[in-house]
């Protein structure tokens, strides 16, 4: 096994989460920030994006 460091992962504090959830006015952005918050997708799966992973290519 190869020998790994352990990185800390940035975590928001919950009364920043209010802040910020409360200084977003438009509703569709509002939707997309508790999405990425609550279930935590990739930003390329919050945003709709198709990638190539796991398909092959033509």
């Amino acid at each position: 096994m190869p020998i790994t460091k352990i990185s800390e992962k940035p975590v928001m504090l919950i009364d920043s989460m209010l802040r910020l959830l409360g200084a977003i006015e438009d509703l569709g952005d509002l939707c997309l920030m508790l999405v990425a918050i609550f279930s935590g997708p990739h930003a390329s799966e919050a945003m709709g994006f198709n990638g190539s992973h796991g398909r092959e290519s033509p």
